[in-house]
């Protein structure tokens, strides 16, 4: 019998996950450039992605992605690839590429949290106005500064926009001040 380490597991599901869906790995880039597709690195929760951007005195984005893509959206191409193989998860999300999270990051907004957009989160998708696939830009004060909702939530849409936030952002900063 072979005993294989889980790395080489699954470096191999990764691989087959390549092999037999090629959009699975045109998700996080170009072919076999998918493996490197990092995870986005949550935080652990709303609350705490609002606790460290008041902190920072800096803007957070929780994404409300669909309750079936919530174990996999943004968590890296490894997870990607073994659902894909595991259970033939299809729903792929902006945050299955690097490109929205770094555009996030570039823009200033360095905590991100993932919701569910199901049943029990409801109340919190009232508080800001999401159902499923809405990203949601708020203030470190819980104001909602952006959202992108449905077939606005692109990355296309996304990237455009925060290239303009930081001023949006600065705008902010000066009303709030003005309302202390």
């Amino acid at each position: 019998m072979v005993r294989m380490c889980a790395p080489v597991v699954i470096t191999t599901l990764v691989a087959l996950a390549w092999i037999c869906d090629m959009p699975a790995a045109a998700a996080c880039g170009n072919g076999p450039g998918f493996l490197g597709c990092p995870p986005v690195g949550w935080a652990k929760s709303v609350p705490a992605a609002q606790a460290a951007a008041r902190e920072k005195s800096e803007a957070y984005a929780i994404y409300f992605c669909a309750p079936e893509s919530a174990a996999t959206a943004g968590e890296g191409a490894a997870v990607l690839a073994l659902s894909r193989v595991s259970n033939k998860n299809k729903i792929l999300t902006i945050f299955d590429s690097p490109a929205v999270a770094n555009e996030l990051r570039k823009a200033g907004i360095m905590q991100l949290a993932k919701v569910a957009a199901c049943e029990s989160n409801a109340a919190l998708m009232k508080q800001y106005g999401a159902g499923p696939n809405t990203l949601v830009i708020c203030a470190p004060t819980s104001e909602r500064l952006l959202a992108f909702a449905g077939e606005a939530c692109k990355q296309a849409t996304i990237s455009s926009t925060v290239k303009n936030f930081p001023a949006l952002y600065a705008a902010w900063q000066q009303s709030y001040k003005k309302r202390i």
